[in-house]
């Protein structure tokens, strides 16, 4: 049988890191650097994910929510992120207002858009009140049917608008209240013009 010349050996041997201690020196440095970066952008994400002022989470469309971060949990009123890792009935039950049909719809969208954006929708909390939240969702890609999502707070938001139809209503309807008064003040001033020509016509008819 042929042996492998050197220069296959020495290949095959970097191949598998069983190269001279001078090839490891000059590309061990260079991987360390690479994990060294790989790890401080990791932590910086774990950063962001545990100190967000949004909601975030991870969801599977078959098992339900896998993570959520501490401000997803302060929304829906629990103090641990735990807590709110619910199965995928709890999260049509418990969590969406508009229960397995909006869920459904949800992953209706998903599977055709791959995403969702500017969805908004009301959750329950764990008091039993509701929230009015603002969501985006991806499809993460290569990982079927997880789910990755950001929850923003829009309650403030809702009841400025909901203040603010308040005021249009007010205002629609003081402005119908005035307009029927100045009909009624021009039906009044018409019935004393005619009244007057009425005398005027009567004065003269005298007078003649």
């Amino acid at each position: 049988m042929a042996r492998p010349s050197d220069d296959q050996q020495r290949a095959l041997a970097g191949l598998l890191g069983l190269g001279d201690h001078s090839a490891r020196k000059s590309h061990y440095p260079e991987l360390a650097a690479r994990l060294d970066e790989l790890e401080a952008e990791r932590n910086r994400y774990k950063w962001l994910f545990e100190n967000a002022v949004h909601g975030i989470f991870q969801a599977s469309l078959q098992d339900g929510m896998r993570a959520a971060n501490p401000a997803l949990a302060r929304m829906l009123g629990y103090d641990d992120p735990q807590a709110v890792l619910f199965s995928l009935t709890d999260l049509a039950s418990n969590l969406f207002d508009g229960g397995a049909e909006e869920l459904q719809a949800i992953t209706a969208i998903l599977a055709r858009d791959r995403s969702l954006h500017g969805y908004e929708t009301r959750l329950r909390r764990k008091d039993g009140s509701h929230l009015d939240v603002l969501m985006n969702l991806l499809l993460k890609p290569g990982q079927e049917g997880l789910v990755e999502g950001f929850v923003a707070d829009i309650t403030e938001r809702k009841l400025a608008q909901q203040h603010l139809q308040q005021l249009n209503d007010q205002l629609e309807q003081r402005v119908a209240a005035r307009t029927d008064e100045l009909l009624e003040a021009n039906r009044n001033l018409q019935q004393q013009i005619a009244e007057r020509k009425q005398i005027a016509r009567a004065l003269r008819d005298a007078r003649d």
